[in-house]
This record gives C-alpha cells, structure tokens and sequence, in this order.
C-alpha cells in the first residue's frame, strides 16, 4: 500500500477572534488562490488556542470579510470541526464558545497550511491489455487509494508533474497515453510508455492508457501451386482469435503435412507473432499392370507425372509389337492395366521328313510359302494316300512335286484316325501348326489375288507382283470323280476346315468345301470351292500369333 508524504502547497490567511467581543470588527485577512477541494481541519488548531475558562469550543468558517453572526452564518457546518473549502476567496473563521458572554478570548492570528490538489487517476482502456503505475509523483493528500496491489490514483497540485509506465501483456502493444474526463472526452499526450505529464489547474483529470490488440501477418502457401491450394491467408489477424486454414490437393497430389509438422486439414491457428504455414503436398502413387492374355507380368509403381520406365517382355516363337493400350511417357493420376501384343515371328518350319517351309506373316498368321510335301503325320505315322501331278502336258513328276507339293485327300488331309472335335485341327501338318479355318482364309481372302501369286507358272495370267511372299503356285489337283490330274497352270487350292464340322460323318460322296485362287478369267478372284473327300488338292499350314 502507498502513502505520500504531507506537502503544504498554498497559504491561506484566516483570523481567529472571540466573536462577542469584536463581531464587528474590521479584520485584515492574507487571502489564498486555490481550485480544487481543499480540507480545512479545525482540530488541527485545538491545541494552539487557550481555554482559560474551560468552555466548550465549536469552530466555523465564514466566507468572505463580512460582519456576521458566527453561530447563525457559518456555512458548511453546523459548528461542526471541518469545513471544505470549494473555491478559491476570503474566509473567517471563527472559535465559538458557549460560557456567559462576559468572558472574552484574547485574539489570535492563526495561519492555516490548507491541502489542496487534483485528482489524478490511471485509467486503461482494456483492463487485460496491461499495466499503467506511476513512477514518480508529489501527493498534497494523505489519503490511500489502492487498486490490485498498484495506486492509480494522487492527489496532485496543479503544475507540478507525475511520471507513469505503460506496459502492455501478452498479445497487446501500448498506442498512447491520452488525458482527460468522460465528460470532456480524451486527447493524447504521449505515444512513449513512459513519460512525465504536467498536471493541469482542473479538479479531475484522467491518465488512460491505450493498448491495442497485436495484429500480425498470416500467410498460408503452398510448397508447389501446381500440386494444390490453399486458403485462409490474413493480413491482420488479432492475437487471441482463432483463424481456420485449409490445404486442397490437385488431383493426383495428396496433403502431407504442415511446415510446423501438423497434419490437421483444416486446421484452426492462433498467431502469437508473424506466420506462415506452408502446406506440403506430395504426388499420389499409381499402378501400372502389365498383362499376358490373363497372366499378370508385372506391376510397377509410380508417382503422378513420373517418367514411366516401360517394362519389357518377350516371349519364344513370337515377337513383341507393344501393349494395349499405349504406355504413357508419364504416370497419370490413375491405375493402368495394359496388354501385351504379339506378332509372330514367322521362321522356318520342317516336317518330319526334314522338308523346310519357309513362312510369311499376312495379318496376324504365319503361312507356310510352300505346299506341303509330308509323307508322314507329325507323330510318324505314314500317310496313306500321296498324290504326284502328273500330266502329258506336266511329265516331269519329280520337278512338279518338288515347285508345288504333294496333293492330299480330305481324309489324309484332316487325319481322320486322330481327329477331334476343335476349332484347330493339326491334320497332316507339323507340330504347332494347323489346317487353316475360316477366320485364317477370310484374311487371306482380303489380299488382292496378285499379291499372292507367284510371277511365274500362271497361264493367261500377268500382272502378278507376289509382293507378300506368299508364292502360291497353280498347283492343279487330282479329280477323283475323273481320275486325273488337271488345272496345273491354271488353278490351285488348299484345304481348309471350313465344312464340314470335324463331328461330321465323313463319307465318298460329302461335297468338301476349300478355298481356291484362280486363274484365267478369274484372275482377280479368290474363292471357295467345293470338292469331294477322295479329291486331291495342296495344302498350307498356318500359326497364329493369338
């Protein structure tokens, strides 16, 4: 708790006499200027007085050098120990005393030190915004005024000065000192936390010191605007409020974290000082599945918009055209499953009896270039029907057979004694190869026919160019219905599995159904043909690349 020390500020001149003796008399009076509320405590002079006859003493005050009765015209008591003195003028005072009239007192001049002074309080404008105390000041009153263990209040003369300190808390700052009433309203002063204030000649003053929430910068960004956003972003934020931020990936990135380490999305901050919060994003992981029919090969991991090293595959027999669909140069922001695509690669093929047959692929099929020239199924077996062209036109049965080949019948042809029902029969040809089906002659039938023939051997047929090495030779056939060869030249045919379904009952006389290239007239044509199963005509092997 704070005391000041008694001071005498200003020196008012009162004299005391014995009203009954001189109550008209003239007085000299020393007159004192003062504003304010000033005491004036008679008890003060009690023991300055004398008293020879014991009476009982009331003390007054009159103002102004008027002739007065003292017991009827003292103001502001009723003969009562104290006065307060509300303006500045010329007072008497008066030592009243109730014995007989008779009795006199001797007159004394009595100088009074009278208190006086303004009312200085410390005042806030937010009372958690901090502390306002005074350093430095001269109290004329010896009252004590305490407010949480700190003074905010003196009584100080006017002119002289008092020293104060702001000092804001936590999360505030100090703006200014500003002087003034409620009713007056408030000027500042002073922007300096501390300083010296000269009291003005008033009755109430305030010293209200202003604090100010802090205010700072939030910055909310992203580690890369093209992975996400972000929002939330303030430039004057307030200490003490909550403020929500947010982190939005763009597709194919994800949120990872904070710079501060907080995963929160979105999270609710509270800024003690200037911020920002970095969102980190990160690309999503993604899956490339590489496949083989129904056969998984392969899975890769990637991040979004990573380089994608493309996985590599082969397989015997078959080349590698690429994957369905295409692989991209960078991972998108999605699961992939892509299929390997295969070409055949359309070597060279033996039979059993060691004869070569070279091949040429013609959409996704390898054909043999060769008529078959087998004397045995691929399992040793001898075939039993082997048909050699000859005519009187084409005598030479060694050189017919070794340009086209060895005519079959369809039961040769098919094997009938291995034969089961399926969509690739083997028949007479090699291991891994097939008697072609309707879907291998549709593609062969979409080929120009001079594409496919050879550039020589034809009769009354020019213009062929054989550009996709199929080399198809006018091999002629063996017509079991006139038992001779003929067409050489002209014609030539293979067989197909085309008719009849392999569950067919094969018998002499079921009309055969086989494809045919033509020649003369039909030059351009490819066709079918229809023929009996002891006619006798080429044959091609194929392998598709499925």
């Amino acid at each position: 708790m704070y005391k000041d020390e008694y001071d005498v500020l200003e020196t008012v001149i009162f004299t005391i006499r014995d009203p009954y003796t001189e109550p008209e008399a003239e007085l000299s009076w020393s007159q004192g200027s003062f504003t304010g509320y000033t005491m004036i405590d008679f008890n003060q002079w009690k023991p300055t007085l004398s008293n020879p006859h014991g009476a009982s003493i009331h003390y007054g005050c009159v103002e102004g050098g008027i002739s007065i009765n003292p017991i009827t015209g003292m103001i502001g008591l009723t003969q009562d120990n104290s006065h307060i003195v509300t303006k500045t003028g010329t007072y008497h005072i008066y030592a009243v005393h109730d014995l007989d009239a008779n009795f006199k007192y001797d007159s004394v001049v009595y100088t009074l030190n009278v208190e006086q002074g303004v009312n200085v309080t410390l005042q806030k404008n937010i009372d958690e915004g901090g502390s306002a105390v005074f350093l430095d000041r001269t109290d004329v009153s010896t009252l004590t005024h305490t407010y949480l263990s700190n003074p905010i209040y003196a009584k100080v003369a006017h002119g002289y000065t008092v020293r104060v300190k702001a000092e804001p808390a936590t999360g505030y700052h100090f703006s200014g000192w500003y002087a003034g009433n409620n009713a007056a309203g408030y000027t500042l002063v002073s922007t300096n936390a501390t300083f010296t204030y000269t009291v003005p000649n008033t009755v109430d003053i305030g010293l209200k010191a202003v604090f100010d929430t802090n205010t700072y910068s939030l910055n909310v960004a992203a580690n890369d605007g093209e992975k996400g956003s972000v929002g939330g972003s303030n430039s004057a934020a307030k200490h003490f409020l909550n403020y929500g931020i947010s982190a939005t990936p763009n597709n194919g990135y994800h949120f990872v974290k904070w710079n501060d380490g907080s995963t929160d999305n979105p999270r609710t901050v509270t800024l003690t000082s200037n911020s920002t919060f970095t969102a980190i994003f990160a690309p999503d992981t993604f899956t490339i599945t590489y496949m083989d029919g129904n056969t998984e090969l392969n899975v890769d991991t990637f991040y979004y918009r990573q380089p994608i090293a493309e996985y590599t595959t082969s397989k015997e027999g078959q080349y590698f055209i690429g994957w369905n669909p295409d692989v991209p140069s960078l991972m998108p922001a999605e699961n992939l499953t892509v299929y390997a695509q295969w070409g055949f690669v359309c070597d060279s093929v033996k039979d059993i009896d060691n004869n070569t047959y070279p091949s040429v692929k013609i959409g996704n099929i390898c054909w043999m270039t060769a008529n078959l020239k087998a004397t045995h199924y691929a399992d040793g077996r001898s075939i039993a029907n082997i048909y050699e062209y000859q005519s009187p036109m084409y005598p030479n049965v060694a050189e017919n057979v070794n340009l086209n080949g060895l005519l079959y019948n369809w039961y040769d042809a098919i094997d009938t004694a291995t034969l089961t029902v399926s969509t690739r029969v083997q028949g007479i040809c090699p291991s891994g190869w097939y008697l072609p089906n309707a879907e291998d002659l549709a593609v062969l039938s979409a080929v120009p026919t001079p594409e496919l023939r050879s550039t020589t051997g034809w009769i009354g047929c020019d213009g062929n160019t054989n550009s996709t090495g199929f080399t198809a030779y006018p091999a002629g056939m063996y017509s079991s219905s006139r038992a001779r060869y003929e067409g050489m030249g002209t014609e030539t045919s293979w067989w197909s599995t085309i008719d009849p379904d392999p569950s067919t009952v094969i018998t002499p006389t079921l009309v055969i159904t086989a494809k045919a290239l033509c020649a003369s007239y039909f030059c351009d044509v490819i066709f079918t043909k229809s023929y009996l199963p002891a006619d006798a005509i080429s044959v091609r092997c194929v392998k598709r690349g499925e």
